[in-house]
């Protein structure tokens, strides 16, 4: 409603003045007033129960309320409406009091004009709308200042606090009452009471905002991050300062910041290559990893395509980040990658999308795993299984063989002996032994790839192994080539057996000789060595501590790379048909492995070849020469044997070969068989003679249960190899009688008799296997 249009009541009992202001309203010009019209103060009061009027007109007589009573009455049951008196008593006094209980004017009938009394009715009403205007603005910012989250507050300029609106109830602790009048710099940290005095100082730029950034202490102690803006009024000397708590936003970015501190200290220490492309393929970022694996700087790269992809991989590449940024990421894609210097690394790469925060699609990062070493490693550990594989077949073919070749050598040894020299037999067996000898020495060989021949280690000095055979290692290499020995150093010792080592010898020093058909020179190297870390992670099965190397180097036309990857399999040479088995390398290999060493090649096509065996060394006592087997002479003996052997052939043959010498033989196929044939036999038993490995009951378990019926015989074990029953790992137990299968008649008699005249020969105490 606009102030033209104004509904009043009139309160009048008197009909000819009542009639005369409804005259005197509707004279006046420019304004609408809707007058309505009350006879009584009880009727007034009725009408203002139930209708809205912007203005009463209240005469002081009236028929049911009299004076200043119908004043009070009126305002008091409508106190937010203006009343104007009008009476028909000139009375200043009366005025005043009229007003004081709540009038808002006071007119005399007969001195008001139809504009004085327009005009009351208008002020009246304009004034009553501004104040309920002003109360609305004040209840809207009441309203704000009381349910604000931020703290407002009025603050001296020597810091007292004026005002506080109730937020600082939960933002501070504090009840609105007790907050004022303290000293707000008394509540900020030292630290920063110097920007917020500056902000409530006289030189503050009045009505300026001046956003500001301070700790305070909340009531209970703890403290609270505020952003705050002061704006200093421009009269007086104070300053209106409104504050949000930003404690856990600060908290929050500065577990932000530590996570990205984190992540990029993750990313920059990863062993892995982790960088980001744009769309276009453009490097973004490149760690520390990158740098190292593909040889280029992160300045180098950066904003640049990337540089690792080879040109015939680009469309693949295009390919891959069009279908990681559409969402369909890399998992593991192993492929090749260029270094910078042109060289090739073997990578495994994952890749995953990038997002801004609107979730649109900017980039992709990717994570390569360098896998050139792993590679290595896989190819390493398939080369030893497969030498593995070779060699548990070649061990068990040698096994067979031993077998047939025992019965073979034997029979041709005993009916050699039998024939006369001048018989033209004679030189038949002798043809055919010869054969079973180079069968023997073949299958030897294989034993010795596959690590299952028995050895009999000792400690040795193998620099004075090496001076020892060097005359015949100059006859052997002959005089075109020059053979040189270096000892750098005193060496170490190192527990081998000692005929095998020296085969090991032979082997790489023949096969130095025949890479070097024009002459040439071939040094054989002793020196400690200590072996590191990389060079255990790149050779499977050594362990770390001190070694004894030995190198065999020749000037020689080297070994191209597609060859030294086979050149410890069995049978594989490349030399011309009937100059080599190929078996030659592959025993080696079987004898450093089964010493605990490793033997390893260096080689560049031109430029010569060097062996390298790598040898254990140990702090013990160098071992005593071994005395010899008996003279042939004193092979015969007439005590009792007890041969145990599951081949019939190799059985019967051994018995022949003993009955032959003047033994008494008796003869089992088993264990069960032999204890019985123990317990039946009433004769002394001197010596138990018996296979390893056996159905039913292993040798070891006889020996242990005849020993038990008879505790002074001694035992013989024979094997066409060894196993655990026997020996750890191809080692000989010490103390343990043993003959390798083949074995000639001469090599049995002779090891029974040694045995039969020794003090030793009696099986140590079972052990479990």
């Amino acid at each position: 409603m606009s102030l033209s249009q104004i509904s009043a009541l009139l309160v009048e009992d008197n009909p000819g003045d009542a009639r005369l202001i409804r005259e005197a309203v509707r004279e006046a010009e420019g304004t609408l007033i809707r007058l309505s019209h009350a006879d009584t103060l009880e009727q007034a009061l009725q009408r203002v129960r139930g209708e809205h009027f912007d203005v009463v007109m209240l005469d002081l007589s009236l028929p049911d309320a009299e004076g200043l009573d119908t004043v009070v009455r009126m305002h008091a049951e409508v106190p937010a409406i203006p009343i104007v008196v009008l009476t028909g008593l000139d009375d200043e006094a009366l005025a005043v009091r009229a007003v004081r209980e709540g009038a808002q004017d006071y007119l005399v009938k007969g001195q008001v004009t139809s504009q004085l009394l327009v005009r009351a009715m208008r002020y009246a009403t304009e004034r009553k709308r501004a104040v309920e205007a002003l109360q609305r603005s004040e209840e809207y910012f009441r309203s704000l200042i009381e349910n604000a989250l931020d703290i407002i507050m009025v603050v001296d300029e020597d810091g007292t606090i004026r005002f506080g609106s109730p937020s600082v109830t939960r933002v501070l602790g504090y009840e609105p009452g007790e907050f004022h009048n303290q000293n707000l710099l008394s509540l900020i940290v030292p630290e920063d009471e110097e920007r917020v005095r500056t902000v409530l100082g006289a030189d503050s730029d009045p009505g300026g905002a001046q956003p500001f950034e301070c700790r305070i202490r909340r009531r209970d102690g703890a403290w609270r991050v505020l952003e705050v803006i002061g704006r200093r009024f421009t009269s007086g000397a104070a300053s209106v300062l409104n504050a949000r708590d930003v404690t856990e936003r600060r908290h929050a970015e500065e577990q932000v910041r530590q996570a990205n501190e984190t992540l990029r200290a993750v990313i920059e220490t990863s062993p892995l290559a982790i960088y980001t492309l744009d769309l276009q393929g453009n490097v973004k970022s490149w760690n520390a990893a990158a740098e190292h694996i593909f040889g280029y700087t992160a300045g180098e790269v950066i904003d640049q395509p990337l540089p690792t992809v080879f040109p015939e991989d680009q469309r693949a590449f295009r390919t891959k980040l069009e279908e990681a940024v559409a969402g369909q990421p890399l998992v593991g894609m192993e492929a090749t990658r260029r270094r910078k210097d042109g060289s090739v690394v073997e990578v495994s790469v994952w890749s995953a999308q990038l997002r801004d925060g609107a979730g649109m699609v900017t980039g992709v990062v990717v994570v390569v795993a360098d896998n050139t070493e792993r590679k290595r490693l896989e190819e390493q550990f398939r080369q030893v299984q497969k030498m593995e594989a070779v060699g548990r077949l070649a061990g068990g073919v040698a096994h067979d063989f031993n077998n047939l070749l025992t019965v073979i050598a034997g029979y041709c040894q005993m009916l050699l002996d039998r024939l006369d020299p001048s018989d033209p037999l004679h030189e038949d067996m002798e043809q055919v032994l010869k054969a079973a000898d180079r069968a023997t020495a073949l299958t030897k060989q294989l034993l010795a790839f596959s690590r299952k021949q028995v050895v009999q280690p000792k400690v040795v000095d193998l620099g004075a192994l090496v001076h020892d055979m060097n005359h015949m290692l100059k006859r052997l290499v002959g005089e075109d080539i020059d053979l040189q020995v270096l000892v750098h150093e005193p060496v170490g010792k190192v527990k081998v057996d000692p005929g095998q080592i020296e085969q090991v010898i032979v082997n790489l020093v023949v096969n130095a000789r025949d890479a070097m058909a024009l002459g040439g020179r071939v040094t054989i190297e002793l020196e400690n060595a200590e072996i590191d870390r990389e060079f255990l992670s790149r050779h499977l099965g050594l362990e770390s501590g001190p070694y004894l190397m030995l190198a065999v180097s020749d000037t020689g036309i080297g070994i191209p790379p597609e060859i030294r990857a086979h050149l410890f399999e069995p049978f594989f040479t490349t030399k011309e048909k009937g100059r080599g088995t190929g078996l030659g390398l592959s025993t080696s290999y079987g004898v450093v492995k089964q010493s605990k060493g490793e033997i390893v090649v260096y080689s560049e096509v031109g430029r010569g070849t060097t062996f390298k065996v790598f040898l254990p060394r140990v702090e013990e006592p160098l071992d005593a020469e071994v005395i010899g087997a008996p003279e042939r002479d004193r092979w015969r003996g007439s005590e009792t044997v007890l041969v145990v052997e599951d081949e019939d052939g190799v059985r019967k043959v051994m018995q022949e070969m003993l009955n032959q010498q003047g033994y008494t033989v008796l003869a089992a196929a088993g264990g069960p068989e032999a204890l019985e044939m123990v317990e039946g036999y009433v004769g002394p038993l001197d010596l138990l003679i018996t296979d390893v490995i056996m159905p039913r009951m292993s040798g070891r378990e006889l020996a242990d249960r005849v020993r038990g019926l008879r505790s002074n015989v001694k035992v013989l074990f024979v094997s066409g190899y060894t196993d655990t029953v026997i020996s750890q790992h191809g080692i000989l137990d010490p103390g343990v009688a043993f003959l390798q299968k083949p074995f000639t008649p001469e090599q049995l008699s002779g090891k029974v008799r040694e045995l039969l005249e020794s003090r030793t020969g009696t099986p140590q105490a079972s052990r479990s296997d």
